[in-house]
């Protein structure tokens, strides 16, 4: 519609629909023109956090020893810098798990370096480009009731998966 061309910024088309929902003339044009921006991060340090990330495609991407190596070695780093710490893990081949309690900082002070190094590394030993990681890391605060009985959920995740027999007998969680 003419009243959209002259908007060039989201903020002005914003503005627009916002003004538009008193209009019942202009309400129509701005119902599939503007997606609200995705909400920010619950950020409660000390809770524990239950962080999932998938790759691409549910691509398995992390099947080696070497790759499993190169990740936790990035992740270590990520956490060296940040205030995060990490209670357990469990990588699987198609995505992975983490239990953190939460530092000062949001979750991507820890997850975005480890992420993007790993990615890094993937593709260059891969000879591969492209994203790794499909979306944005999901993020479950738990209650520290259930902290224990997440850690079994992760640690009995390639259990599960038929890749170990118990969990002390696989090599892919903490």
């Amino acid at each position: 519609p003419l009243a959209l061309k002259g908007l060039r910024r989201r903020s002005q088309l914003f503005n627009f629909c916002a003004s538009a929902a008193h209009d019942p003339q202009l309400q129509a044009p701005c119902v599939d023109t503007y997606r609200m921006p995705r909400f920010a991060r619950t950020l409660l340090p000390g809770s524990i956090q239950h962080i999932i990330s998938r790759f691409v495609n549910r691509a398995f991407r992390l099947v080696s020893e070497q790759e499993r190596d190169a990740y936790l070695l990035r992740l270590s780093a990520a956490l060296a810098r940040c205030d995060w710490t990490l209670l357990g893990f469990a990588l699987m081949g198609n995505h992975v798990h983490l239990c953190a309690l939460a530092g000062q900082l949001p979750s991507m002070t820890l997850i975005k370096p480890a992420h993007t190094g790993f990615a890094g590394w993937l593709n260059r030993s891969q000879g591969t480009l492209g994203p790794v990681f499909a979306q944005r890391h999901k993020t479950i605060v738990v209650p520290p009731e259930h902290a224990l009985r997440l850690l079994a959920y992760l640690h009995n995740n390639p259990v599960r998966a038929r890749l170990a027999d118990s969990p002390s007998a696989s090599s892919w969680t903490s």
